[in-house]
């Protein structure tokens, strides 16, 4: 899941603000994400705090810091800034949690931008769609006359991890 967040449109003053966003589970606690990366951009605002560009990104260690937790602190020249920002979180979703028979996935994030020591939320929600672990199904008759079916097997539409020694066996009865 990528999931981006933008801070600071209206052009407060940023005073060794810190974002913290940490990786969801889904909704009902069974498929667990983690964090892959983190990326952030500087942005450029008109007056009514409508994004009219995006700069190139950050460098990590000079601009910001980010912990183990996912936790990003603006340091050097942007310690204190009236700049906007978006923050591009990549996240891996653990597909060996991903239900066998398919369905929605919700998923509900959180960041929290803290400034000054208040605390400013924002939340965004996002439904993963998932196939069937496996599925046949029956296509009908060659047009042709014959005694002819066709099937199909729709295999792994769940996305999952699967190891290399997976098979499909497919018994006609």
């Amino acid at each position: 899941i990528t999931w981006d967040v933008t801070i600071n449109t209206i052009g407060a003053e940023l005073d060794n603000a810190t974002v913290t966003d940490p990786m969801p589970s889904s909704t009902d606690g069974t498929v667990p994400t983690t964090l892959k990366t983190t990326t952030i951009y500087p942005l450029t605002v008109n007056l009514n705090g409508n994004v009219t560009s995006t700069g190139p990104a950050l460098v990590a260690g000079t601009d910001y810091t980010v912990d183990g937790s996912g936790k990003i602190t603006f340091i050097g020249k942007y310690a204190k800034t009236y700049s906007a920002f978006k923050i591009e979180y990549t996240s891996d979703i653990d597909s060996s949690k991903l239900p066998d028979d398919g369905g929605q996935v919700s998923f509900k994030n959180t960041a929290t931008l803290s400034n000054n020591g208040t605390n400013y939320p924002a939340n965004a929600t996002v439904d993963a769609n998932y196939g069937k672990l496996i599925a046949k199904s029956y296509d009908g008759q060659d047009n042709n006359g014959s005694q002819k079916y066709n099937w199909h097997i729709d295999y792994n539409y769940g996305e999952k991890s699967l190891a290399a020694n997976t098979s499909i066996v497919d018994t006609l009865s």
